[in-house]
């Protein structure tokens, strides 16, 4: 349904399809976050999103974290996050501009 009405705002959007489980892609997401790689504005609804992120598996809902982990494993694979450890001649990985989510 979001697609739909992206789409019929003008938005160029294309599904992406997950694939493993929902616990897979997090534990696969959760790399950038340890690393002090995402940070958050300062909005009303940033909190609830880290809060129902930082209790899952456990928490009675999981659909932000269906969205968070989807888009941290996309940003991976475009390469518009870089991880501190990864040796590369590119521009050294600027510092977050705002709090982190993680330490």
């Amino acid at each position: 349904m979001a697609i739909q009405e992206l789409r019929r705002g003008g938005l160029p959007v294309k599904p992406i399809n997950p694939d493993k489980s929902k616990l897979s892609r997090a534990h696969a997401a959760e790399i950038p976050f340890e690393q002090g790689c995402v940070w958050h504005m300062d909005r009303n609804w940033v909190q609830p999103v880290i809060r129902e992120c930082a209790q899952f598996p456990n928490g009675e809902y999981d659909d932000w974290v269906d969205t968070v982990t989807q888009t941290m494993i996309w940003l991976r694979r475009t390469y518009h996050l870089e991880f501190r450890d990864e040796d590369d001649d590119a521009a050294p990985i600027q510092e977050p501009r705002s709090r982190p989510i993680y330490g």
